[in-house]
């Protein structure tokens, strides 16, 4: 029901001899952005079209995205003229990424938006809200007030509601999530 309707195309690059992801975080996402104003997550944008990369696969309860499954996800959305991208990843510094974001945002004008991490406040920034031309997002409460684990710094671009915010864990449940 929270994003039935939606324009919404889930892609799956990650490796096929992972399990599949189980999707949870890129449903809350998304959910955040297209959720249904009938339901008790109304989406901030209910009209815009997304498309959904899912770059990870399980290793036991672990979750991860190998940086080719990444690179392969921002060419696919590139090919596809997407104009924004949002990144709710957060690793190492990488010189593939790095270039990657280079070329998608100074000569294709695509813009990113990253996670900013949930390392804490005295964590070195991470990838890709580290490098200067991603707009790198932290989390606030309803408050105002940064979140206890929100890695912080000058690399940081804005703040955004993130803390104890209700959104979609499947297509009819919600539960309160909080991070960057």
């Amino acid at each position: 029901e929270i994003i039935s309707g939606a324009d919404l195309e889930v892609l799956r690059l990650a490796d096929e001899a992972l399990e599949p992801s189980k999707a949870i975080h890129g449903t809350a996402v998304a959910s955040v952005l297209i959720g249904n104003d009938q339901s008790r997550v109304p989406g901030l944008i209910r009209e815009a079209r997304v498309v959904a990369v899912d770059a990870f696969g399980r290793v036991g309860s672990d979750e991860r995205a190998d940086l080719v499954s990444v690179l392969r996800g921002l060419d696919l959305l590139a090919g596809r003229d997407v104009r924004v991208i949002n990144l709710s990843i957060a690793g190492s510094d990488n010189l593939l990424l790095r270039d990657t974001v280079n070329t998608l945002v100074e000569e294709r004008g695509i813009t990113i938006v990253a996670a900013a991490g949930n390392g804490g406040p005295r964590a070195d920034p991470v990838f890709p809200s580290g490098y200067g031309n991603v707009i790198a997002v932290t989390a606030v409460d309803t408050g105002g007030r940064i979140y206890r684990r929100a890695q912080r710094g000058a690399h940081l671009d804005m703040a955004a509601p993130g803390v104890n915010l209700l959104a979609a864990t499947s297509v009819r449940g919600a539960r309160l999530k909080t991070g960057t």
